[in-house]
């Protein structure tokens, strides 16, 4: 049998299997006036984009079905989906082709290409319907700087991606990541994969592995389970090859970018040899385990078969170390403490009670370690003299908003009015990481000896009046001129800030409301310079990654204040004095 048979065969599989996976779920009202043979091959286009949605994002296969977007004026976009987990966003393409020697044409290829430029400009009105009333989520998950977006092309050719197209992918990435490494990622998922997708479908997840566990221990009982060390490689091999179906029975799956994972990151980067000790590990359950008689009684290293096993704690930890190997982080260092817990003789309600304790019980985060700092202390005792509540200590609740604020608020005020640009872009993209270690910078740049209750609080207030301002002008905006404002926050808060005179804020009797005035005033004027400049520089960023990449904000930032200095007579986006 040649290779092309094999292909063949295999594309026959896959036809098989789609309509039994989707059956007469996938909507072909828009193509009833085409021939018998056009019919077929617009439904399995169509299944194929929901095939991929469902692998990639955890939706059952109706709500795969109403990600499709393919038709007339598609823009190219078969399907668009959310990740809310990973904050992805998806973007596919699909391409049936029912002989394997048929390649990806050129001509589809740059049709996607326009239509990605179209949805990140949030320009909508060359698209069909289906693709309109992605709209919303689009805006939504565009404004969140922590998106991630996934271009995939998705096919049953048997034929490689021309020249041509890898040249046109290699530039949408270098246009789009040149200010974030990792906003834009383009998968194909070619016939192979996509047969093991169709077949993966099928058997939900009945993930079967064999794992080698170093120094490992059995638990006495009453159920079977043992533990031990696992390579961050191997760990790393399993997200690789099964995604988040590898976390079927987690409360959650992995949340891209949050402070957690950016940390595990760092370990992973910067001290791989540590990595045993400072992570809590990975909990594994599965219907049986057991280990191969190779190696004998020796603890030192064993190799066990795992039967139907589900990550239920741990999620973020395999996520991250996912993301560091993609980033060409080595993970040969790496050592994962694990547990693997066999439900073979548990009683019916044991693994769900496993994973329910094992993600609500000893959740530390850095800004637990907070609590520990005096300065907080004594800055709540100043402010509940002044009559304010200030919330600290994770759990605690402000009662009223206009009397109140939290950690996170004064932590991103402070950052914001700081001297140091540096700060600003911590409170945008990982405020965690002001929060890590109470002793040294940056976390005593801001909350120092040196910081008053009052002066806090008068802080807050003006850096809320600086974002209500801002929210009020991107209400008026729309495309790319609304995603600036939205993004720019913490940079424009920092400009603001910084131009205004706060040596007697901490003052009793200091006058806040004429301070307040100034900073919306101010607000306006720097919000209409950046608008102004980045309608004729940057144009082919993302203005997401714009703002979390701190280079270009320092290279940004006298720009800005240039303008401000000089004769530019900015048009007013809104007073509301």
């Amino acid at each position: 049998m040649t290779g092309d048979d094999a292909a063949v065969r295999a594309i026959n599989q896959v036809r098989t299997r789609l309509h039994t996976i989707f059956g007469d779920k996938i909507d072909l009202s828009d193509v009833t006036s085409k021939n018998e043979q056009d019919r077929a091959s617009q439904y399995l286009t169509r299944s194929l984009a929901a095939l991929y949605i469902k692998s990639e994002v955890p939706i059952t296969v109706s709500a795969a079905t109403k990600t499709i977007t393919d038709g007339f004026n598609d823009g190219g976009i078969d399907a668009i989906a959310w990740n809310k987990n990973s904050k992805t966003l998806y973007l596919v393409q699909t391409k049936w082709r029912w002989k394997p020697d048929k390649g990806i044409e050129l001509g589809d290829f740059l049709k996607l290409k326009d239509g990605i430029h179209n949805i990140l400009k949030l320009e909508f009105s060359a698209f069909n319907d289906k693709v309109k009333s992605n709209a919303p989520l689009i805006s939504s998950a565009l404004d969140d700087i922590d998106t991630k977006l996934r271009v995939a092309l998705v096919h049953t050719s048997g034929q490689k991606l021309s020249g041509d197209v890898k040249k046109q992918i290699a530039e949408i990435e270098k246009a789009q990541n040149q200010y974030s490494p990792d906003f834009l990622t383009f998968e194909e998922v070619d016939l192979a994969r996509v047969t093991s997708l169709a077949r993966a479908e099928a058997k939900s997840a009945n993930i079967d592995k064999e794992v080698l566990l170093k120094n490992f221990g059995v638990a006495s009982g009453p159920y079977a389970a043992y533990y031990g060390e696992i390579s961050g490689e191997d760990v790393w091999s399993w997200y690789d090859e099964f995604k988040e179906v590898l976390f079927a029975e987690n409360l959650r799956f992995v949340l891209s970018n949050s402070e957690v994972n950016q940390a595990i990151i760092e370990t992973i980067e910067k001290t791989p040899n540590s990595f045993w000790y400072y992570n809590n590990g990975i909990t594994v359950v599965c219907r049986t385990i057991s280990k191969k008689p190779i190696g004998g009684a020796d603890s030192a290293s064993g190799v066990f078969n795992i039967e139907g096993m589900s990550v239920v704690n741990g999620a973020q930890t395999i996520g991250s170390l996912h993301a560091a190997k993609s980033s060409g982080s080595s993970l040969d260092k790496v050592k994962v403490q694990a547990r693997f817990i066999s439900l073979k003789d548990a009683p019916g309600d044991f693994g769900a009670n496993v994973t329910r304790t094992n993600n609500t019980q000893n959740n530390l985060t850095s800004v637990d370690f907070v609590a520990l700092d005096p300065n907080q202390e004594r800055l709540a005792g100043e402010l509940k003299n002044i009559g304010i509540q200030y919330a600290y200590r994770r759990g605690d609740s402000i009662a009223d908003e206009k009397n109140g604020f939290d950690i996170r608020e004064a932590t991103v005020a402070l950052a914001c009015a700081n001297s140091d640009l540096r700060l600003a872009v911590y409170a945008k993209r990982y405020i965690s990481g002001l929060w890590e270690d109470i002793k040294k910078e940056p976390y005593i740049s801001i909350f120092n000896e040196s910081v008053t209750g009052r002066y806090l609080w008068a802080l807050v207030r003006l850096e809320r009046e600086i974002q209500n301002q801002l929210v009020a002008a991107s209400g008026s905006k729309f495309g790319r001129e609304k995603l600036i404002l939205v993004h720019s926050n913490r940079f424009l808060a920092h400009i603001v800030l910084n131009r205004l005179d706060l040596s007697k804020l901490g003052n009793k009797g200091a006058k806040i409301k004429s301070k307040a005035k100034d900073a919306k005033e101010l607000t306006d004027k720097v919000a209409s310079s950046l608008l102004h400049i980045l309608s004729n520089e940057y144009l082919e960023s993302y203005p997401g990654n714009l703002f979390k990449n701190q280079d270009k904000q320092e290279e940004l930032k006298p720009k800005v204040i240039s303008l401000l200095e000089s004769d530019f007579d900015s048009d007013p986006l809104i007073f509301d004095l």
